[in-house]
């Protein structure tokens, strides 16, 4: 409906073509000096000048005024040749390759064969560009519904199950059963809740930078009251980045969360020495590493999958760091899985998982 208003209100006003503009420009060029030299030859009073009667005669200048008209036309027509290769036909195939990405046509993401002018190839990589945008946003939302409706459909299907043999009791049911699906609803139930909320944070790192600015000092002391069963330590004093309190908090959370469940009982926020200098680029880099069992080669690749979990039967939902890593994308930054040996991770940073977190400086 967005769509049809919009093109009802482009096609509402009568708008010359690129054509026509540029033929009228044209025949501008060519008929103004032909003109005024026609004036001239045959003593127009228009150029002030009375020329002798025999100078006026047409036919004594008929040969220079059709010279001069002949290269007129021949350099207008030399213009508009090279005004309909470099303007009209590139946008021409821009807009057809545009109707085709905007019909689904994931092959028409080439580049354009003709450019023609700078302004063009920009516009033209700007819409590609957005275009390809578009369907890598159509991919994202598609796999998520896919894998969201997995997740959920488990829980649901199980507190179906255990609903309808606690309503369909006739009394054979013993206290120590009726309590273990009650359990299990209560458990699914959670999961449920967690699964929502990890949308919500989904959805807010989606949602792009907030303007805001912290001390991230702030972020890992409100992260870190949530987990009374991890030590978590500062090394150095960690700088103010361009995230709100809030997200930062968020980011530390799930980085927190999963090294709690994984079972380590240390996590060492790092920004001392290299990793914590401001470097050219306006970036900061900050050490996440823990004590835990670290994080199996098979699995690295993955592990910022949303939904990928190796602890499904200990209620991990596998969208901790899938989280992480939208929201420090929407902010400009990134996260990174780093070999605890590594050189970049710093001597100090704890042998088990490390991540490598790169701020934009506030």
């Amino acid at each position: 409906m967005h769509r049809e208003r919009l093109r009802l209100a482009a096609e509402k006003k009568w708008r010359p073509s690129l054509a026509l503009i540029v033929a009228a420009v044209l025949g501008a060029v060519l008929v103004l000096p032909a003109a005024a030299l026609l004036a001239i030859l045959t003593g127009s009073p228009l150029t002030g000048a009375d020329l002798p009667a025999a100078a006026t005669g047409l036919p004594d200048f008929a040969g220079p005024v059709a010279i001069v008209v002949s290269v007129g036309l021949l350099g207008a027509a030399v213009i508009g040749f090279v005004f309909v290769r470099a303007i009209t036909r590139p946008i021409e195939i821009l807009t057809r390759r545009v109707r085709r990405l905007a019909g689904g046509d994931r092959s028409a993401l080439m580049p354009l064969e003709r450019y023609g002018s700078r302004e063009i190839s920009t516009l033209a990589d700007a819409s590609l560009g957005m275009a390809d945008a578009l369907f890598q946003r159509s991919d994202y939302v598609r796999t998520l519904a896919a894998h969201l409706t997995h997740e959920v459909k488990t829980p649901l299907t199980s507190i179906r199950g255990a609903v309808e043999l606690m309503v369909d009791d006739d009394g054979t049911m013993t206290d120590a059963e009726r309590s273990r699906f009650l359990s299990q609803i209560s458990d699914d139930t959670d999961r449920l809740g967690q699964i929502v909320d990890g949308l919500r944070q989904l959805a807010t790192a989606d949602a792009g930078a907030d303007g805001g600015a912290c001390a991230l000092d702030a972020a890992v002391a409100a992260a870190a009251a949530r987990e009374s069963n991890l030590v978590v330590k500062c090394c150095g004093v960690l700088p103010k980045v361009a995230m709100s309190e809030e997200n930062a908090a968020i980011v530390f959370a799930h980085l927190f969360e999963n090294a709690r469940g994984v079972g380590a009982q240390i996590v060492q926020v790092d920004a001392a020495g290299p990793v914590g200098d401001v470097d050219e680029t306006g970036f900061v880099d900050i050490v996440v590493s823990d004590d835990g069992p670290g994080v199996d080669h098979a699995h690295a690749a993955r592990v910022f999958d949303l939904f990928y979990t190796t602890r499904r039967d200990a209620g991990g939902t596998g969208m901790g760091l899938g989280i992480v890593r939208a929201m420090m994308a929407s902010h400009g930054g990134s996260i990174a899985l780093r070999d605890a040996r590594a050189e970049r991770a710093g001597a100090d940073a704890l042998a088990g998982a490390v991540f490598m977190l790169r701020y934009p400086r506030a």
